[in-house]
């Protein structure tokens, strides 16, 4: 049984149904094969479903039993909002020097640093520019993509790993007080 999906790239792709056994009767197995554009021979992928030996049950507290009210359980869009605002109060004094923990700007350098955002739309635009221009002199390579792309990130990988160090060095030393070590010792005692 061959069948192509209805969408505008059926020419590139065949679904391929099979059927074998296993060892709670026979399962239908499904076979993808994708044409890429520049190369001779399709990827081909297999999707099945596999069923555990066992099973872990686990209690779970009913919703109702959580909070009086649900809407107490789940953000509304007004706490979204309102996180938005304070946000944007502590990009704010941020910009303007009126000082804050230096720890609050950790997750909103986009927001203080202009330049983040616009070397991330540089890298991402020169990607798609290469490729409108591989498209029109059909060819496809990815490599080429990767290597115009890495051009524009080659800091990143330095960056994220001197901030992942400096992370991990406040977590220890949070993890290291006073408080936290009861706090933790408590939990593990329940």
């Amino acid at each position: 049984l061959k069948s192509t999906p209805a969408d505008h790239h059926s020419k590139d792709r065949t679904l391929t149904k099979k059927t074998r056994r296993s060892t709670i009767g026979s399962a239908s197995v499904n076979t993808i094969e994708v044409k890429i554009r520049g190369k001779r021979v399709p990827v081909i992928r297999r999707r099945s479903i596999d069923f555990a030996r066992s099973v872990r049950v686990k209690e779970v507290t009913p919703v109702s039993a959580l909070a009086a009210k649900e809407d107490e359980l789940w953000l509304q869009g007004e706490d979204f909002k309102q996180m938005k605002e304070e946000r944007k109060k502590i990009v704010k004094n941020i910009m303007n020097n009126k000082g804050g923990d230096p720890s609050d700007i950790r997750g909103l350098e986009k927001y203080v640093d202009k330049s983040i955002r616009q070397a991330k739309q540089v890298a991402w635009d020169t990607v798609f520019i290469e490729q409108d221009e591989q498209e029109m002199a059909g060819l496809y390579s990815p490599e080429k993509l990767a290597e115009v792309y890495k051009h524009y990130t080659r800091e990143a990988p330095q960056k994220a790993a001197s901030r992942a160090q400096e992370d991990r060095a406040e977590v220890q030393d949070y993890m290291s007080t006073p408080r936290t070590k009861r706090l933790m010792m408590r939990r593990l005692s329940c």
